[in-house]
């Protein structure tokens, strides 16, 4: 059985959000002052990355953006005003004209808080300098969230918890977590369920913390949850019941046999035979494929894969082939 963090552990994401002073917050802008807004912002984040304009955008390749979590659900409802910056490797992106003027983001693989903060914090200060950033000296930075004003950051974990989900722990993991002012949720941000015992842990607030604070108490409940899912999987992998390995070989057998598979069906036996491969079930050359898969098997990543729409059943059948594919490929 896998007992590293990086088991555990799938990503780790700071984010920042923030308005320029001069300007009104997005949901308040017409037309004219949102473009006014976005070049400006446009100008200053250019030597970072790419800018793309979202009404510009091929539909497809804004689904793409969105599987990947680069981008959210606002920013494409906002499309004739907004924007994203991405940098080559995509580890940094900053939306433009989101709920805030800018929703600044480093993502980097494993447990790296720390490393994505220094990195952000670099670049938040330079674009302060450049922009002028709404704060006040008693509240901190300007957010049109009122969870955001304060330092305006967010620290995330991503993490995968079978062990805890199947236990039926993860439901008072959670509600102590949010006694210290953590949220679990899903992996798709506010409002999201579980999916494929992916869970997001970050702090519910940035008013009255620091930085430093957020951080520490993120990555001391982070701490504490990854020691709780090792020892269930312990639990789980001593004298591993016939009910797990029949979950975990059945979701083999369909992923590489199945002619057709719908994304639901998909999501949940890729976990199943993720969480195989944790308790030494099943063995891959690369674990990373599990986290591929999750993106290039979505609708919009599929489409990208094909060259061409897929629609239904077309789609189905097409992530059915290319998910058994990749799958025997990898598997030793």
């Amino acid at each position: 059985m896998q007992k590293n963090n990086n088991s555990v552990v799938v990503s780790s994401r700071i984010r920042f959000a923030r308005n320029l002073a001069s300007e009104k917050f997005p949901h308040m802008l017409d037309s004219v002052n949102g473009e006014r807004v976005f070049c400006r912002i446009a100008n200053a984040v250019e030597k970072l990355g790419k800018v793309y304009r979202i009404s510009e955008l091929p539909e497809n390749d804004a689904g793409i953006m969105l599987e990947k979590h680069l981008i959210s659900p606002r920013l494409i409802k906002n499309k004739d005003i907004s924007g994203v910056v991405l940098s080559a490797d995509e580890r940094i992106s900053i939306m433009i004209n989101e709920e805030d003027h800018l929703r600044e983001q480093c993502i980097l693989p494993g447990f790296a808080l720390e490393e994505a903060y220094k990195t952000l914090d670099q670049i938040d200060s330079d674009l302060d300098q450049k922009l002028g950033f709404a704060f006040d000296p008693n509240l901190g930075f300007l957010s049109s969230c009122i969870t955001n004003v304060g330092t305006g950051m967010r620290a995330s974990v991503m993490l995968f918890l079978p062990g805890l989900s199947l236990s039926g722990k993860i439901a008072s993991i959670a509600n102590n977590a949010k006694q210290i002012g953590i949220e679990l949720r899903g992996a798709k941000g506010e409002e999201s369920e579980e999916d494929g015992y992916l869970y997001q842990i970050s702090n519910i607030s940035s008013l009255g913390l620091t930085e430093k604070e957020i951080i520490t108490n993120v990555e001391s409940t982070v701490r504490r949850i990854i020691d709780l899912e090792i020892e269930e999987r312990k639990n789980l992998a001593t004298g591993t019941s016939v009910t797990i390995k029949d979950m975990v070989y059945r979701a083999y057998a369909v992923l590489t046999g199945a002619y057709s598979l719908g994304a639901q069906e998909f999501n949940q036996m890729l976990s199943q035979i993720k969480l195989g491969a944790v308790l030494g079930l099943l063995k891959f050359k690369n674990d990373q494929i599990f986290d591929k898969l999750a993106v290039a098997a979505q609708p919009c990543g599929l489409q990208k894969i094909a060259g061409h729409k897929l629609l239904g059943i077309n789609e189905n059948v097409f992530r059915a082939d290319y998910v058994s594919r990749t799958l025997k490929q990898n598997i030793i």
